[in-house]
């Protein structure tokens, strides 16, 4: 999952992040803001949807606003270790940015 690039820094590898993109635009997530999932109305920031993708259920992500400690884990490793990346993500889907805006962000930016 992790390639490295020219200028040694880490990047995304294309097949995760085809899953993602593809995921954030399937229309399968609804959109929302401020937690990774909300069981509430059954929405999803863009990285409740990263985790998602990455297998993890909707119980670990449940309430959470942002990943902590072990929860890191169960993201790639490109992503585990840029937790600014993380956290413009869902700050982009915290102003209401959608889906469809921060997959093309994520296309052009890992």
């Amino acid at each position: 999952m992790v390639k490295e690039t020219t200028k040694n820094k880490v990047k995304l590898s294309e097949g995760f992040k085809r899953k993602w993109t593809d995921a954030l635009l399937s229309g399968k997530y609804k959109e929302g803001a401020g937690l990774m999932y909300n069981p509430e109305d059954k929405s999803y920031d863009a990285v409740g949807v990263a985790y998602r993708v990455s297998g993890v259920d909707n119980k670990n992500i449940a309430k959470r606003a942002f990943p902590s400690g072990k929860q890191y884990r169960f993201l790639p490793l490109p992503l585990y270790q840029n937790s600014d990346f993380i956290a413009k993500i869902a700050d982009f889907s915290d102003k209401g940015l959608s889906f469809k805006w921060i997959a093309s962000y994520i296309n052009r930016n890992l």
